[in-house]
């Protein structure tokens, strides 16, 4: 994962050949999430298509977790 880091953030030339990639591939795409969130970039396009393509990978149940608690918390608080 750390060679994806950096080929992410330090090489924007070589950021397009992502369309060369398993674009379906729920390792890659969930790579490409966290290692988004660690550089600070947008990954909402990468989860989400994680979330259509792989609903029962386990970025997916943690992130819809996460949400459900945000949720309710907002909800207690309201």
């Amino acid at each position: 994962m750390i060679w994806l880091l950096f080929w992410f953030d330090y090489d924007p030339v070589n950021r397009t050949d992502y369309s060369k990639c398993d674009a379906k591939d729920p390792e890659t795409l969930a790579n490409l999430v966290v290692c988004g969130l660690h550089l600070g970039k947008s990954s909402s396009r990468y989860l989400s298509q994680l979330k259509l393509t792989h609903p029962e990978h386990i970025l997916v149940k943690r992130a819809s977790s996460a949400e459900d608690s945000f949720e309710r918390a907002v909800q207690s608080v309201a």
